[in-house]
């Protein structure tokens, strides 16, 4: 996998799984699975059909793994 960049994402504010997506280069069940195992992927739901991620969130765990 590459290495995903923080520019692809807004800086605040809420993103979409198709946003986090593409950023991070990841599939759909992928995402689903580092929500389950990362504590910091953990979305809200705005509804039943709808989830979006906190910004600052993903930013923070991109850096950790960057870290790591």
């Amino acid at each position: 996998m590459t290495q995903p960049t923080c520019s692809d994402l807004p800086a605040t504010g809420f993103v979409r799984k198709a946003q986090i997506m593409g950023a991070l280069q990841i599939s759909h069940a992928t995402l689903w699975r580092l929500c389950r195992t990362e504590a910091k992927l953990k979305p809200t739901r705005l509804s039943p059909r709808i989830s979006v991620w906190r910004a600052e969130d993903v930013h923070s765990w991109l850096k950790e793994k960057a870290q790591a």
